[in-house]
This record gives C-alpha cells, sequence and structure tokens, in this order.
C-alpha cells in the first residue's frame, strides 16, 4: 500500500473514532484535521458535500451561538448518524498526504 492510501485510511480510521486506530480520542481527531485544513477549507468540505445550508443553520441554535467555529464545525459533524465517518473521509482526502500535518505525521510514525 502506498504512503497516501496508508495515510488516508489511518486518518479516517482515527477521525471516525475506530477502536483499533492509534489514537487518543476522536475529538482530538477531529480537532487535528479541523486544524490541518483551517475553518475555511473543512467549510469548503461542507460546501462540496452539499451540506453548507445545514452548517449555516447549525451555530444560530441557542447551545452553539457562544462556541468558537473550531467547536461548532465539531459538533456539526456529529449531529447526524454516520455524518462523522462521512467527513472524517472528506476531510482526509483533502489533505495533501504528501503533506501531512505534523501532529498527524507522529501517529503515521507509530504504524
Amino acid at each position: 500500500m502506498d504512503t497516501a492510501t496508508r495515510f488516508r485510511r489511518t486518518v479516517i480510521s482515527w477521525a471516525a473514532g475506530d477502536a483499533d486506530a492509534p489514537a487518543p480520542a476522536e475529538s482530538a481527531a477531529a480537532r487535528e484535521l479541523i486544524r490541518a485544513l483551517g475553518t475555511d477549507g473543512v467549510q469548503q468540505v461542507i460546501v462540496d458535500r452539499g451540506d453548507l445550508r445545514a452548517f449555516r443553520v447549525f451555530p444560530r441554535q441557542p447551545a452553539q451561538r457562544e462556541r468558537a467555529v473550531e467547536a461548532q464545525l465539531r459538533r456539526f459533524m456529529g449531529t447526524i448518524g454516520g455524518r462523522k465517518e462521512h467527513y472524517a473521509r472528506a476531510l482526509a482526502e483533502a489533505l495533501d498526504p504528501n503533506r501531512p500535518p505534523p501532529s498527524l505525521d507522529g501517529l503515521l510514525s507509530h504504524l
């Protein structure tokens, strides 16, 4: 398996909360993917997946109004069954596999 494929599969498993993935926590994985892509990059993935309207409504909910955009993005991805896995794959695919962020590069070195 080539490095790019290994990278994507690992990140997808990690972000989706796969118990066998070498990661401290699902929320840490989501934070790292959001940090790696930036909030604009993540929102572009949301646009590409056709969920922009749903995301635009989400921050108007009382429980979300005071949260930072990063926290809103993480929470949005966990609001509907299957969305975490869907976005884990989409965000991992949006990353450049030849330039993994330092935090994720450390994860790969343990495989």
